[in-house]
């Protein structure tokens, strides 16, 4: 996505882009019942950087915290995608994750499933759409399988470097190479409203 691209993104609404997908043809890239975990959390755009998680059982985890992986490759402005399977009784994200992924230029964070420490994110001002919050933590239940690989996001199939467009209305994916083709649908749609 270039510079150009992500500006012109950033004047649709994920309604307007979502209209756009339907009138090409595309499959529907709304994720169902994603929303913004705190009041005036910011649109987001930006590339994918896609996690699959999943329950730590006898195999368990690398050792390293969780999310090292994909920290380390992301690129600036990337958002992380996490595939938590919409489970809800466990947290995949908190603060001191949304603290690192600032640090390594990660713009936001997507997840299908629940997340906790929201008032961490509003202070940071770190942008976190998710299925919804709990309080109970990831401790040692929770381990990354995959980094960067296709995953199932709220039963849309999402590939890294897809882009993720977020609001109120809620999170939007675009297949990457059909980009300029979206964009050029959806402001077409706008200026004939």
């Amino acid at each position: 996505m270039t510079n150009e691209q992500k500006e012109r993104l950033k004047k649709l609404t994920t309604c307007s882009i979502s209209d756009a997908m339907d009138a090409l043809g595309f499959p529907n890239g709304a994720s169902n019942g994603i929303k913004a975990t705190w009041n005036g959390c910011p649109a987001i755009v930006g590339e994918a950087r896609t996690v699959r998680m999943g329950p730590a059982g006898e195999t368990r985890g690398s050792g390293e915290p969780l999310y090292t992986t994909a920290f380390a490759a992301a690129k600036e402005g990337d958002i992380l995608v996490i595939d938590h399977n919409g489970y809800q009784k466990i947290s995949c994200f908190d603060g001191r994750f949304a603290k690192r992924a600032r640090e390594h230029g990660i713009a936001a964070v997507v997840a299908d499933g629940a997340v906790r420490d929201v008032d961490s994110y509003q202070k940071q001002k770190f942008p976190v759409y998710s299925k919804g919050h709990i309080i109970q933590g990831t401790n040692n239940n929770l381990m990354e399988y995959e980094n960067n690989v296709m995953i199932s996001f709220a039963l849309v199939q999402v590939c890294p470097g897809d882009i993720v467009v977020g609001d109120g209305n809620g999170v939007l994916f675009l297949p990457a190479r059909e980009l300029e083709r979206i964009l050029y649908t959806a402001e077409k749609l706008v200026d004939e409203e």
